[in-house]
């Protein structure tokens, strides 16, 4: 290790590897994430600066973004995925990460999607009596789309009843 890794791992305390693979992680959040997270950064720095009036401020920069990620929930989904148990706030954490970027990036899922195109089938053979079982069976007869009967259920539910 050269004079730098030491100090950035004293500094953060992780090592060279996990310094990488936070930025991984950094690079994995969404939009909102990030700027929470670079606002982080800038008060870490602040008080990394005071600290360590020696080091170069690039150091610093570099150390500030790793800890905000650290800070942030990057262990939290490290120890989700080692064979450590997560406790109840780790696994909140997670699955509140997890949602977020799902809702940033606005997925749609692809089943839901082609249902959607047929939707109008669907309703038809609902009025006529169909089942939900017989409609399921008939998209994927018909169709090529595998559903079962609770979903398109739960579809019909959402999207007919509002």
């Amino acid at each position: 290790m050269n004079e730098l890794e030491d100090e950035l791992s004293r500094i953060t305390g992780l090592s060279r590897a996990e310094r990488q693979s936070a930025l991984r992680w950094f690079a994995r959040q969404s939009e909102e994430a990030r700027v929470r997270l670079m606002k982080d950064r800038f008060k870490l720095f602040r008080s990394l600066r005071a600290i360590k009036k020696l080091s170069k401020p690039t150091t610093l920069d570099y150390a500030a973004i790793v800890l905000a990620a650290k800070g942030n929930g990057f262990l939290a989904e490290k120890k989700y995925r080692s064979k450590r148990v997560p406790t109840a706030r780790e696994l909140e954490v997670i699955a509140a990460r997890r949602a977020e970027r799902a809702r940033a990036q606005k997925r749609i899922p692809k089943k839901r999607e082609k249902v959607a195109r047929k939707w109008g089938v669907v309703v038809e053979l609902r009025r006529q009596g169909i089942s939900f079982a017989g409609i399921a069976k008939y998209l994927s007869r018909e169709h090529q789309i595998k559903v079962t009967r609770q979903y398109v259920y739960r579809l019909y539910s959402e999207w007919e009843l509002l």
